[in-house]
C-alpha cells in the first residue's frame, strides 16, 4: 500500500524521480493523463479530475454516501496517484483512475458494506456498477474494478494496469505517508492539508465493517486490525493448515487410520 519501485510492466524508467513544483506537469488528453514534454521544466503540476459528465458521477455517488474523512482521503488519494504516475513517466486513463480512486472505500459505508465479502471487493463492484451505468466500455470499468479492489495488495496491483498501480500507492500513501518525502513538499503539503485526523476514524470504519464477517480479515493486511479490535479474532497459520491437511499424509496411511465401519 506504499510507493516502492516498481519491478512489473507498470514500472518507469525511472520510478526514483523527484517530482518538483517546476519540473512535471499533468495535462488532460481525452481523459488521461501524461507526463510532462521534454523542454516543459517550467511547468507546475497540476492533477486535477477530469471534467467529464461520468466523474461527476462518480463524485456525487461518493459525497451521497460516505462520511466526510473519506471524501477527503478519496480526493487526496487520486492526487497523489495522479503525482505517482507523472513521477514514473507514465501514461494514464485518468477517468479510470478517477472511478476507482475516489470509490475505493464505498465499502466502508453502511450503504454498500456488503456481509460475505471483503469491502474492497464490495467497493469494487459499486463502481464498476456505476461506470457500466454511465456507458464506460466493459473492458475500461474493468480496470476500474481492479483499481477499486486491489488497492490494499502491492504485490498484485504492481503487475496490473498503470491505473492500478498507481491507485494503490496513491491510496497507500495518503494512509500512512511513507514515500513522500520524494515529491516537492509544498505541493504534498497543499495536498496533505486535511489529513491530520484521519486515521482514528478509518480504522474505526473497518473495524465496523469486519464486526459481521471477521473471517474476510484472515491472511489480509487487515488482520492486524482484527487481532487488535475483534474479540475473539484468531489468525489461522496456513502452514498448520497444510501440515493438518488430511491429503498430507499417504492414501494408505489416511486408509489404515480410518475409523472402522459397520461391517468391520
Amino acid at each position: 500500500m506504499v510507493p516502492r519501485r516498481r519491478q512489473g510492466p507498470a514500472a518507469a524508467s525511472s520510478p526514483g524521480a523527484v517530482v518538483t513544483a517546476g519540473g512535471v506537469v499533468v495535462g488532460l488528453n481525452h481523459g488521461r493523463a501524461d507526463a510532462a514534454p521534454a523542454g516543459s521544466a517550467g511547468a507546475a503540476v497540476r492533477p486535477r479530475a477530469p471534467r467529464t459528465k461520468l466523474a461527476r458521477a462518480v463524485e456525487d455517488l461518493l459525497r451521497a454516501s460516505s462520511p466526510g474523512f473519506l471524501v477527503e482521503h478519496c480526493q487526496r488519494s487520486f492526487q497523489l496517484a495522479l503525482l505517482i504516475a507523472s513521477a514514473r513517466g507514465l501514461d494514464v486513463d485518468v477517468e479510470v483512475l478517477f472511478a476507482g480512486v475516489m470509490l475505493h472505500d464505498l465499502g466502508l459505508t453502511p450503504i454498500y458494506h456488503a456481509p460475505e465479502v471483503r469491502f474492497e471487493v464490495a467497493s469494487a463492484n459499486a463502481a464498476r456498477a456505476l461506470v457500466l451505468e454511465h456507458g464506460m466500455s466493459r473492458k475500461r470499468a474493468d480496470n476500474v474494478w481492479d483499481v477499486a479492489a486491489l488497492h490494499g495488495t502491492g504485490g498484485i496491483s504492481d503487475f496490473k494496469s498503470p491505473e492500478t498501480a498507481t491507485g494503490a500507492d496513491g491510496i497507500g500513501a495518503d494512509v500512512t505517508g511513507l514515500g513522500l518525502e520524494r515529491f516537492d513538499q509544498d505541493r504534498i503539503n497543499q495536498i496533505m492539508a486535511t489529513r491530520p485526523g484521519f486515521a482514528r476514524p478509518f480504522i474505526e470504519a473497518i473495524v465496523a465493517d469486519l464486526r459481521d464477517k471477521p473471517q474476510v480479515a484472515n491472511l489480509t493486511w487487515m488482520t492486524t486490525v482484527a487481532q487488535d479490535h475483534i474479540p475473539g479474532f484468531q489468525q489461522p497459520s496456513i502452514e498448520q493448515l497444510a501440515l493438518n491437511c488430511p491429503y498430507e499424509k499417504p492414501q494408505a496411511a489416511r486408509t489404515s487410520n480410518a475409523a472402522p465401519g459397520p461391517n468391520r
